[in-house]
């Protein structure tokens, strides 16, 4: 073969290899959710890679539990938390690049799969109900909120014995859909999803009942570097699609 046809083949191929190849894909974003964000969240990923091509790895667990991995040296690029406590804790540590935002403001719900039981504290305090489940207040606001709740209600001690712990708002409401408590407290977020599969019965607590879940965003610095696409990622939170997404779980963005 001449050698003047070898060249032209050899760059024929290489140009159709790039011709294939095509752009590559931006870098994976790392983004930390509260556990009560989880089928929310996993919607408004899909919307944002959808629109911008970026994928994004999501990892949940308490908020509480998010924080100390992060000060630990986690990889997460944003971070969207249950409160604006923890959010504001990864500040102080340096960790965070920019201000944190609100995006949403959670709501707390009593709910169960008993048909009969009432969902007010008559339900709670009823005899056939040996279990009361809610995430752990010390990691998880939602958990926090539902202790609130309770003490409020001239309930806590009363129902001491009765209260099982979640590791987080989602363990929490594994709990009664498995039958291993009868009631429980979690996130509207959640029992929404549920209501699709599950014979959710629910009652939205007054909001002035438990102290505001102000649920916060922030973009995360690792190694003082940010992201490419952490601060559109958060931006898109606040878009018509992020916000509409939000609502549709029962968050409010107003």
């Amino acid at each position: 073969m001449p050698a003047p046809f070898v060249r032209i083949l050899g760059c024929a191929c290489l140009a159709l290899w790039f011709s294939c190849a095509g752009p590559s894909s931006p870098p994976p974003l790392r983004i930390a959710g509260a556990a009560n964000l989880r089928y929310a969240l996993e919607e408004i990923a899909a919307a944002y890679t959808q629109e911008t091509g970026q994928p994004c790895e999501l990892i949940y667990a308490a908020s509480g539990k998010l924080t100390a991995q992060m000060v630990a040296g986690a990889p997460y690029d944003v971070f969207l938390s249950a409160d604006a406590r923890y959010p504001a804790e990864l500040a102080r540590q340096g960790l965070t690049h920019g201000p944190a935002q609100t995006y949403a403001r959670g709501q707390l719900v009593l709910w169960t799969l008993s048909p009969t039981l009432s969902l007010d504290a008559a339900g709670l305090l009823d005899g056939t109900v040996q279990h009361v489940a809610l995430a752990n207040p010390t990691t998880a606001p939602y958990g926090a909120a539902a202790v609130a709740y309770l003490q409020r209600a001239d309930l806590a001690d009363t129902l001491r014995s009765k209260l099982v712990f979640g590791e987080s708002i989602a363990q929490a409401s594994q709990f009664v859909t498995s039958g291993a408590a009868e009631m429980g407290f979690t996130a509207l977020s959640i029992v929404r999803e549920l209501e699709r599969t599950e014979p959710v019965r629910w009652v939205l607590l007054p909001a002035d009942t438990y102290p505001a879940l102000r649920q916060q965003v922030v973009v995360l610095r690792r190694e003082g570097e940010v992201k490419p696409g952490a601060e559109r990622f958060r931006d898109y939170l606040f878009t018509p699609t992020g916000r509409r997404i939000l609502t549709e779980f029962g968050y409010l963005t107003e």
